[in-house]
């Protein structure tokens, strides 16, 4: 079995003294997986329960970090002189440089500039073989296996499987025909998965990144505007940095739709109720075209 939580963060002390390391450490975060910081050794360990689905989301990242680390792309590095992913108490576990934080903002126009700057960096690397590709039904599918431990309602789990299935198809002919082409990119982009530093904006959190269509990438700040209430200038602002506006191309609202979903699946799948509260209201309303507004969680 793998260790519960409060385990999988006292097994992060024991691994980091066991690697002559300070054993210091501050719990960031708390969801399906546990984010531990040990900031004395300036390092981030993410550690999750050893499942295959875990497993296959940790080599995800390691292998996209290495790609972005080749391309010179402002992203978190892995902890150098470790095999990753590895295990850490019986738990699953990939363990990344801390990128220092300033207590600036990221805004929508730094956000686009990223966005292109990965893109650009990558496009050539798209197509190599053995590049994982950007797979946000596979992301879906496993945040409903932990809804489905997490006991998450059943017509809520039920409503997003349908719609999944429904999609699929249209997504793979967008992804396909995407007017501004493919690179590697991130999957779940938007300002709380990069870090402001004092060189601008890191990119973090890679567990969905792979080879896949550039407009995905803009569609989170899309759904902000049409679902959280984020201004609308935002968007116009991620687009203005960007340097490119998909919103002619009717593909566009196919990946608003499959980020709705994906977003919608993943608060089922936390542990914590009021955000699978959340997600199920998510779930009843995906329909909607935006008429109901969602709770940024």
């Amino acid at each position: 079995m793998s260790p519960d939580p409060g385990d999988r963060v006292g097994a992060v002390i024991e691994w980091a003294a066991s690697m002559g390391l300070v054993t210091s450490a501050r719990v960031l975060r708390r969801a399906t997986r546990d984010f531990v910081a040990l900031p004395e050794a300036k390092l981030l360990v993410r550690i999750a329960p050893a499942r295959a689905a875990n497993l296959a989301r940790a080599a995800r990242e390691t292998a996209a970090g290495c790609l972005l680390a080749d391309a010179a792309v402002p992203a978190e590095r892995l902890a150098p002189g470790h095999r990753q992913p590895l295990r850490i108490g019986g738990a699953v576990a990939t363990v990344w440089e801390l990128v220092p934080r300033t207590t600036e903002q990221v805004t929508p126009a730094q956000l686009g500039a990223l966005a292109r700057r990965l893109h650009d960096a990558t496009a050539d690397l798209a197509r190599r073989p053995g590049t994982a590709r950007l797979d946000p039904f596979g992301a879906i599918r496993t945040a409903l296996g932990d809804a489905r431990r997490g006991g998450a309602p059943s017509a809520s789990i039920a409503a997003v499987a349908e719609r999944a299935g429904h999609l699929a198809g249209v997504w793979a002919t967008a992804a396909r025909e995407d007017p501004l082409g493919w690179a590697i990119v991130h999957g779940d982009l938007h300002a709380a998965n990069t870090v402001p530093s004092v060189e601008g904006p890191v990119l973090v959190d890679l567990e969905l990144a792979g080879s896949g269509p550039r407009s995905y990438d803009l569609a989170a700040t899309a759904v902000a505007v049409r679902r959280y209430g984020a201004p609308a200038g935002d968007f116009e602002a991620l687009l203005d940095g960007y340097g490119d506006d998909p919103r002619s191309w009717a593909g566009f609202e196919t990946f608003c739709r499959v980020y709705e979903l994906w977003v919608t699946a993943w608060a089922l799948g936390q542990p914590d109720p009021d955000v699978v509260a959340e997600g199920a209201r998510r779930a009843a309303t995906l329909g909607d075209s935006g008429a109901h507004r969602w709770q940024l969680r």
